[in-house]
């Protein structure tokens, strides 16, 4: 009975042993503010790479809980407060420009009408944002044969969000390209200068102190490997190769030989046990 038992846990192991070795860890898919992302917080922006809130000419939001650009970063986090205005979220400023990247996951393409990338704006109203997202240099290379120019600073404008909108499909404005084929490793959010419509260069005293859209967080629902790392320019990202490696067949057919081994070690000890 020791013998089957022990024999038993050996094959699970090699299983999941197995398992592991054909297919790495992936995360596990959390729901945030009722968006689901596949692979939970690996799907969020991971670096501040710039920010300026005088990027249009401001003004610049002047609340001291606001001014942070890393409070962009990761999942979303803010916690209102009716004293302080909250914390754990960041204002553009009228005009103003925040670029974040992903070292730890690419941004992609769903191939589909699915939405692919969400801002967490705070409040109810979503306040007039341009968004553009910075492809790898392979997914330039397939841009530029598809007839999408990308601009001189490496940018491709995807559209924006604003009223009830926070998410955008990449596909509506890249279209023909197969699921999970393109790679971004950053977002560039510019504020369009305006609150519920009205300009903020209009804005006095109170409003100005939350003036420009206030970021909670940027998550790629769709999402793949980035193999290039956290290798990114601390001003801009410098682009990975997006290509997911795998292994030579000759490498992977060792690894299987050498986990097959190990578990017929484990079925000799057991029956001399």
């Amino acid at each position: 009975m020791s013998f089957k038992v022990t024999k038993k846990l050996a094959g699970l192991a090699l299983a999941a042993a197995l398992f592991s070795f054909v297919q790495p860890g992936t995360a596990q898919a959390v729901t945030y503010g009722g968006i689901e992302f596949t692979d939970g917080a690996v799907s969020f922006a991971d670096v501040v790479l710039s920010s300026d809130q005088l990027y249009s000419g401001g003004p610049s939001a002047t609340a001291a809980n606001f001014l942070n650009p890393a409070s962009s970063l990761g999942v979303p986090d803010f916690v209102p407060n009716s004293k302080t205005g909250g914390s754990g979220a960041y204002s553009l400023g009228g005009g103003g420009m925040l670029n974040v990247g992903f070292t730890d996951n690419l941004l992609t393409n769903s191939g589909s009408s699915d939405l692919d990338l969400w801002i967490f704006e705070i409040g109810n109203m979503v306040e007039d944002t341009y968004i553009s997202i910075h492809p790898t240099a392979s997914t330039v290379t397939l841009l530029n044969a598809n007839g999408i120019s990308v601009a001189p600073d490496g940018y491709v404008a995807i559209g924006q969000i604003g009223g009830g909108t926070r998410g955008l499909d990449l596909d509506a404005y890249l279209p023909g390209f197969d699921p999970g084929v393109l790679g971004f490793n950053a977002v560039r959010l510019v504020d369009a200068r305006s609150v519920n419509g009205v300009p903020v260069g209009t804005l006095t005293g109170s409003a100005l102190l939350y003036a420009g859209a206030e970021i909670d967080a940027v998550g790629a629902i769709f999402t793949k490997e980035n193999p290039g790392g956290p290798g990114d320019n601390p001003v801009e990202p410098t682009p990975h190769n997006d290509a997911v490696p795998n292994p030579e067949p000759a490498t992977a057919a060792m690894g299987l030989m050498g986990l097959a081994g190990l578990a017929l070690k484990l079925g000799r000890r057991t029956r001399k046990a």
